[in-house]
């Protein structure tokens, strides 16, 4: 005997690939963020260690610009969802504004 199961499906569509990459990035960004903050915060003993987490925040800064690219591509209208570009987006533009503060106080010092 045969049964047959009533599947439910919201959304046909698939997500969108720019998007979900953009997604990622915010994430790879996060981390660099987060291994600077973890050198400056425990490991100043010598100039090389500044030196590792300001490289770290600038890697950090470029991946949010290259993840904000992304999340613009992402948005442009095709039939894909576009949720993973809307949230990389949001995270992306908080990045670049945590990223704009800590490279501006490092410049006052």
């Amino acid at each position: 005997m045969k049964v047959n199961k009533a599947v439910l499906k919201l959304n046909a569509k698939p997500h969108n690939r720019f998007g979900v990459a953009s997604f990622i990035l915010a994430f790879i960004a996060f981390a660099l963020s987060v291994g600077s903050l973890y050198i400056i915060a425990f490991n100043v003993n010598n100039e090389q260690n500044v030196l590792v987490a300001g490289v770290l925040e600038m890697l950090g800064a470029l991946v949010t610009l290259a993840g904000l690219g992304l999340g613009i591509i992402g948005e442009e209208p095709d039939d894909t969802e576009k949720i993973f570009a809307h949230i990389g987006l949001i995270l992306h533009v908080l990045g670049l504004f945590y990223h704009g503060v800590i490279i501006y106080q490092g410049f006052l010092k």
